[in-house]
C-alpha cells in the first residue's frame, strides 16, 4: 500500500521532469495580456490635451462600491472639469460599470496591473496618476 503510493508520485515526478519549463521570470518577463483584459482605468484626453472628463459624476454614482471621488470646478472659458478626481483600488471591485456608463468616453480601460503598494495611501489614484500614458511595458 504504502510503496504503491510512493511508486505513482515518482512516476508523476518523471512524467513532468523533462517537460518545457513555463515558468517566467517576471520583473524582466511579463506575460502578455489579452486584449480584453481589466486593469486600472485611466482618463482620456482630447486633441487639445485637456481632460474629456465634464466630472458629471455618473461614474461615481454608479460605481456599486463608491470607490470614485469628484469635485468639480470650472475653467475660464466656464466648461466644467474635476479638479479632484480618485479612485480607491483597495475599494474597486473592477466591474466596468464606470467605464461602460462614461457619455464621453473620458474614463477607459488600461493596461497597468502593477498596483501593489506598502502603504494604504498609495493605493488611491488620483487624477494626475490616472491621465499618464498608456504603459507599453505590460
Amino acid at each position: 500500500m504504502i510503496g504503491q503510493g510512493i511508486a505513482s508520485s515518482l512516476v508523476t515526478t518523471l512524467k513532468h521532469i523533462f517537460r518545457k519549463k513555463i515558468t517566467l521570470r517576471y520583473p524582466k518577463k511579463k506575460q502578455p495580456m489579452d486584449k480584453r483584459f481589466f486593469a486600472l482605468m485611466r482618463l482620456a484626453m482630447d486633441d487639445n490635451g485637456k481632460l474629456k472628463c465634464t466630472a458629471c459624476g455618473i461614474c461615481a454614482k454608479n460605481c456599486p462600491v463608491h470607490a470614485i471621488t469628484i469635485k468639480r470646478g470650472k475653467r475660464e472659458d466656464g466648461k466644467p472639469y474635476p479638479e479632484e478626481y480618485e479612485i480607491n483600488i483597495q475599494q474597486c471591485m473592477f466591474c466596468g460599470i464606470c467605464v461602460e456608463l462614461c457619455p464621453f468616453d473620458a474614463l477607459q480601460i488600461g493596461n497597468f496591473y502593477e498596483l501593489s503598494s506598502y502603504s494604504r495611501k498609495g493605493l488611491v489614484y488620483d487624477k494626475e496618476d490616472l491621465v499618464g500614458p498608456v504603459r507599453s511595458d505590460v
